[in-house]
């Protein structure tokens, strides 16, 4: 069941802030992808231009006799140049791309998870009761407005509840003598008010691991067969053994 709505209007605008920002930055990815696949294939064209020019400039240079003019050579020799500028702008400007495009897939990963993030905290709004239970110590109101750490109340399991008693001196001693220290134990609790009485039965399902110094004993915990509305959470009531299982009659170790 529901237990309470925490208004989602500002959580719900800044995801789609968010997802508007991201879809850009995916836009600039795009657009830079097709700059580095455009770049690269004029690198190959100018490889390709210079490495003729290259190619004439030995031809010509390896003819003994003077059939070219120096002018000719010249030019040859500066056209090599320039390609050979053109090659390394253009080595620059891939490096400067694939940087920009490492950048972009990282400012897309750092507002994912932003955007995971929001919309964790938008499915945290909606607050649903993990079983069946009692709500108290409420501290909610339509319009309140409320911070991370405050505690908005209190939802109490009233189908497995606890009794906790203290087991000290002698008692504690002929615990220890049962099978499992008493574990499973049958314990009748009772709640008295007036001249009336509640009662149910439980069972020993766990016991502290250390003697409490403040208590000289130690705490036992029962869980209860079947709880009654009349018992209200947190009540103190009077906890004793009725009788133990067959399996779990007395033995020395």
């Amino acid at each position: 069941d529901l237990i309470f709505k925490i208004d989602s209007f500002y959580i719900e605008n800044e995801i789609k802030e968010k997802l508007a920002s991201r879809q850009i930055l995916l836009l600039k990815l795009k657009n830079v992808n097709s700059q580095i696949n455009t770049t690269g294939l004029k690198k190959k064209e100018i490889i390709i231009q210079r490495d003729i020019i290259k190619n004439q400039l030995n031809r010509r240079t390896s003819v003994k006799s003077k059939v070219f003019s120096d002018n000719t050579l010249d030019e040859l020799r500066l056209s090599l140049s320039l390609k050979e500028q053109s090659l390394i702008d253009n080595i620059e400007l891939l490096n400067t791309l694939n940087i920009e495009l490492e950048t972009l897939n990282f400012e897309i990963e750092r507002l994912q998870i932003l955007i995971d993030k929001l919309n964790n905290d938008l499915l945290e709004t909606i607050v649903y009761a993990p079983f069946s239970g009692h709500l108290s110590n409420l501290n909610l109101e339509v319009g309140k407005e409320i911070s991370r750490n405050d505690n908005l109340g209190i939802l109490s399991d009233t189908v497995n509840l606890e009794v906790k008693f203290f087991v000290g001196g002698r008692d504690y001693f002929k615990l220890t003598q049962f099978r499992d220290n008493g574990l499973k134990g049958i314990v009748d609790i009772k709640w008295m008010i007036g001249n009336k009485f509640y009662e149910t039965k439980g069972s020993v399902s766990r016991i502290d691991g250390l003697v409490n110094k403040e208590i000289a004993g130690i705490n036992v915990y029962a869980k209860i067969d079947y709880s009654l509305t009349s018992i209200p959470l947190g009540a103190f009531v009077a906890v004793s053994y009725t009788h133990l299982r067959a399996h779990e009659t007395p033995e020395h170790r």
